[in-house]
């Protein structure tokens, strides 16, 4: 998701960044640090943001993918030895052989999915770690390519550092405007829902061996500045615990969720190494600790911490406090007046809690308007729906539409844009009827329909099935159940059997009050909720 922009193009961390390292040369040295750190943090960055194209934007984890960097580092040293020293057709070289190993590996693996897919990256990055170690006679076993060569302008560490920073810009923006880019969007689709994304028309294994072989030119391209840096290469970066390196960045920066996670985690692991290196060899274990705390204790994607809101001497939230998981449906319940739309409103930005503090993936959201909690990717539908009723179904869905929002001030171009929405709600085929002109029940799954046009990660609908009969409610059930396999949902409901039934998790409200949280099996057999008459469910 885009965050917020300058001149339409240029997101406010990615400028941070460029800022901070620009910016490195001058200070670097006042921290106690040495300014050849910075050459190796953006080697590495640009490394863990190839790779994260690849686990955090497919979804397809390579353990082994060390394998490639080192080929990259081989490549640069080998056509510098046998071919010329130039500096460009030595990079050129690092590219073009990380991407030809990575695209070898991926026709064999990209077929592959899960356990089996990680199992044979190791297996192929054992390979070509014991072929640089065996190979002697171009590798040089063991010790590796020594004596690799400098031009002479870049012998200056000066000049090597801001040669390394444009290298670094070059790769930030072009790696950022391709997770943007339609190519981008339909990988991550892929990760999300496979089968679905096969199902409308996406070549999936051809998308899934393209993230590889760019993730694995990165990869090449890091090496390659990795040998003109260190001078060498040699055979440890291939080896598994390099790899392990990598994926470590990715992870704990949040590079899963977050496109500058890798920024972070490579910052992180180099202050570690270079700070508590500096006072215990351990350093690397804390590190491993820190990996273990992300991966075992992931954050919540969505958080609320104790929300209270009054409206005159009403108190209608007193000490709310959610948390909703990735990948998740969670349900909240209650009776009227419990609360549990204000609760909402408080969530999506309709109203600004009066204490208390909301969180959307790590950054906080308190009071920030509708419209900027919407472009950071939450949607939500209304217990009372709110349509444009003189629109069509289509047109409803087209307000809703991120190229809609992005041109909105456009005051010459055409009103449009294709969006498979209504088919997804079953109202293919009603595209024209005016919003107020549908039934009861087609209102109900357009009320959804404009919500999901918005392409939120974080849908909140608030009690979807209100006034619909068997049918409808089934069908809506149906809709809910494909989604939550690509959405995380949050969602208000009085039909218990219908929230029990697709829930992984609810918290129950009373009088503006938590009462009880749960699975559904266990909220069943609570005390609160049985006393409550909501446990009833026969």
């Amino acid at each position: 998701m885009l965050l917020r922009t300058i001149g339409g193009w240029a997101p406010v961390p990615m400028l941070a960044t460029f800022a901070l390292f620009a910016s490195l040369p001058f200070w670097i040295k006042g921290v106690g640090l040495y300014p050849y750190l910075g050459v190796e943090v953006m080697i590495w960055i640009i490394y863990a943001l190839g790779f994260n194209l690849l686990l955090g934007y497919a979804g397809l984890p390579s353990f082994g993918h060390g394998a490639f960097f080192g080929v990259g580092a081989y490549a640069f040293g080998l056509a510098q030895f046998h071919l010329s020293p130039n500096l460009w057709l030595c990079l050129a070289a690092a590219v073009l052989a990380g991407g030809l190993a990575g695209a070898l590996v991926a026709a064999f693996i990209s077929h592959r999915r899960g356990i089996y897919y990680a199992l044979l990256t190791i297996a192929f990055g054992q390979i070509f770690w014991f072929v640089a170690i065996k190979w002697h006679s171009v590798t040089r076993g063991e010790d590796g390519l020594l004596n690799i060569k400098r031009p002479a302008f870049l012998d200056d560490l000066n000049v090597l550092y801001w040669f390394c920073f444009a290298v670094f810009v070059l790769v930030v923006v072009l790696l950022w405007r391709l997770v943007n880019a339609p190519f981008g969007r339909v990988l991550s689709a892929i990760r999300q829902n496979e089968t679905r994304a096969r199902f409308v028309g996406h070549h999936v294994w051809l998308y899934k061996w393209l993230a590889f072989v760019i993730s694995t030119l990165i990869a090449g391209l890091a090496g390659g500045l990795f040998a003109l840096a260190q001078q060498s290469a040699y055979p440890n970066v291939m080896s598994l615990h390099q790899s392990g390196f990598v994926v470590m960045m990715v992870l704990v920066g949040g590079g899963l969720v977050s496109f500058w996670g890798p920024v972070i985690g490579a910052v992180l692991f180099f202050l570690a190494r270079d700070l508590l290196g500096a006072y215990t060899e351990a350093w690397l274990l804390w590190y491993g600790l820190l990996f273990m705390a992300i991966v075992l204790f992931k954050p919540f994607m969505f958080e609320a911490s104790r929300l209270h809101k009054r409206f005159g001497q009403h108190v209608v939230l007193e000490d709310v406090s959610l948390r909703f998981e990735a990948g998740k449906l969670s349900g909240i319940m209650g009776p009227n007046g419990a609360g549990k739309t204000t609760c909402f409103n408080l969530l999506t930005g309709r109203y600004a809690p009066d204490r208390g503090k909301v969180t959307f993936e790590g950054r906080d959201i308190t009071g920030l308007p509708p419209r900027a909690i919407a472009r950071l990717g939450i949607s939500r539908s209304f217990q009372v729906m709110n349509l444009f009723d003189d629109y069509s179904a289509l047109d409803n869905v087209r307000v809703a539409l991120p190229e809609t929002r992005a041109r909105g001030f456009s005051m010459l171009g055409a009103f449009g844009g294709e969006t498979d929405v209504l088919a997804r709600v079953g109202l293919a085929g009603k595209e024209h009827i005016k919003a107020k002109s549908l039934s009861y029940g087609d209102r109900r799954a357009l009320e959804i329909g404009v919500a999901l046009a918005a392409q939120p990660r974080l849908l909140f609908l608030d009690e979807p099935t209100a006034g619909l009969g068997m049918e409808a409610t089934a069908r809506i059930a149906q809709l809910i159940a494909e989604l939550k396999r690509t959405i995380t949902i949050v969602m208000i409901e009085h039909d218990m059997r219908f929230l029990f039934g697709l829930a992984d998790h609810i918290y129950v409200m009373h009088w503006g009050q938590v009462i009880a949280q749960g699975a559904p099996a266990a909220l069943r057999a609570n005390p609160w909720v049985q006393r409550s008459n909501l446990g009833q469910l026969g």
